[in-house]
């Protein structure tokens, strides 16, 4: 699926096969296949603490909007890591990848 930020989360999805989901990663830039194959996650340093929160309350923001929860991480005040999965199928489904997109589109105060 071609453009994963301009799709929409769906509310009823399945586990994606892991090739589809190899395929899809390549299009969705940072994110990368948890160990586990069961998430997909990626990673920030941020430029200091407030920014981190920034960035996390744009994330729920968004979150909120699509109806589909990461997981996430703040360590040593600015080091984030986000994970997707779809919890109800026990892995990883389109709104995974399609909310990586949108996450990866906003904006984001680095070190």
């Amino acid at each position: 699926m071609d453009n994963w930020k301009n799709q929409k989360c769906l509310g009823s999805v399945t586990c994606m096969p892991i090739e589809e989901v190899r395929t899809g990663l390549r299009e969705v830039n940072g994110w990368n296949l948890n160990e586990d194959c069961k998430t997909i996650l990626s990673s920030w340093k941020m430029r200091d603490f407030s920014a981190a929160i920034k960035f996390l309350n744009k994330v729920a923001e968004l979150a909120e909007i699509e109806d589909h929860h990461p997981d996430f991480s703040l360590r040593n005040y600015r080091n984030i890591t986000i994970e997707l999965s779809t919890h109800s199928v026990g892995g990883i489904s389109v709104n995974d990848l399609i909310l990586a997109a949108k996450i990866n589109e906003l904006p984001k105060d680095l070190f």
